[in-house]
């Protein structure tokens, strides 16, 4: 991971500390090892060899938690 990956989780880091408690809906997508377990989980093991859901969860690590909520609209696997 690169600098600006860093520089990135940092500010999304401080986004979700602005919520309050630190933890949205969405902070599973932020965690470093989120795509080993949605690999390992049963339940969103067959969607990781979709490429536009994997491209979707590479998604959710960025933006806003308006646009995270789009997305999860937009492919509802998601929130699974």
């Amino acid at each position: 991971s690169g600098w600006g990956d860093r520089a990135h989780r940092q500010a999304m880091n401080a986004q979700e500390a602005s919520y309050g408690s630190g933890s949205t809906p969405f902070s599973a997508f932020l965690a470093d090892d989120v795509m080993q377990r949605l690999t390992e989980h049963p339940d969103t093991r067959a969607h990781m060899a979709d490429s536009g859901f994997v491209a979707a969860v590479r998604g959710m690590r960025e933006g806003t938690q308006q646009q995270m909520a789009a997305r999860c609209m937009e492919d509802p696997r998601l929130m699974q």
